[in-house]
């Protein structure tokens, strides 16, 4: 859709902008990222129906980037990536990456979470016992018994 590409453009321009005017030994501002990313999302939402938006947002962003790097090396079939998808939408949701003050307290409230969205790709997979699922870090959530 060309209207979508034309978001995506402007957002690409404004981020470079963004890294130009910044000290190149000073991290970007992933608040200022994140703006820039909710922003064209809202723009997109406004484009596609709510299904359009749920498959744009699969392959486009930050969520759907940390899934892809947490299935290096799995297979998974477009329905196992969709659940998948709805489990780190929601959690990225509720502990965004961009946050810049972490407390401890916030900390092992992410790490709670972590292993509960562990325990639910357990679940998604407990039919299929025989496959092994590395979630981030590289741990092996595997849904088999040993």
């Amino acid at each position: 859709m060309a209207q979508v590409e034309e978001i995506e453009a402007r957002r690409n321009e404004q981020i470079s902008a963004l890294q130009r005017g910044r000290d190149p030994a000073a991290p970007m501002s992933m608040e200022a990222y994140a703006q820039i990313e909710q922003q064209v999302h809202a723009e997109v939402a406004r484009l596609l129906t709510p299904d359009e938006l749920l498959d744009y947002d699969m392959r486009n962003g930050m969520t759907s980037g940390r899934l892809r790097r947490a299935l290096t090396g799995f297979n998974a079939t477009e329905d196992e990536y969709r659940a998948l998808f709805r489990l780190y939408q929601a959690q990225d949701a509720q502990f965004p990456s961009f946050t810049s003050t972490v407390t401890p307290a916030a900390i092992a409230a992410r790490i709670a979470a972590q292993q509960q969205m562990d325990e639910q790709i357990r679940h998604c997979w407990a039919p299929t016992a025989s496959r092994n699922m590395i979630c981030p870090r590289g741990r092996n959530i595997s849904s088999s018994t040993n």
